[in-house]
């Protein structure tokens, strides 16, 4: 699957919010997005995040290691996962753009450890 295969299933403000997110993200020195598992994931040095498509033009940025950064982030949602949590971006809201790069950089750093 390609990126634009992915575009491809979203609604247009999805689509919007994705191309927004991709651009933000990849702006980020030595960060690479990769499709698997049909989604985009970004990486540095590992898999950091991915883009979860959401009913009600939302999207869910999920971190890998979401459980650890929710301590510091509460924002970030674990929906019964053991690990992944997310935050969910509205594509008609404000997008916190400030804490998205903070819990990235976060997320980033702890990969240094």
């Amino acid at each position: 699957m390609t990126l634009a295969e992915f575009h491809d299933k979203l609604t247009p403000e999805q689509l919007e919010l994705s191309i927004y997110i991709d651009k933000l993200l990849l702006d980020i020195e030595g960060v690479s997005r990769k499709i698997r598992y049909r989604v985009p994931f970004y990486d540095y040095n590992k898999w950091i995040c991915y883009l979860n498509p959401q009913p009600h033009n939302h999207i869910e940025l999920c971190f890998l290691e979401g459980k650890v950064l929710s301590e510091t982030y509460p924002e970030l949602q674990m929906k019964g996962r053991k690990m992944v949590a997310g935050l969910l971006l509205d594509a008609k809201g404000d997008l916190d753009t400030p804490l998205i790069l903070s819990i990235f950089d976060t997320a980033r750093l702890q990969q240094d450890r």
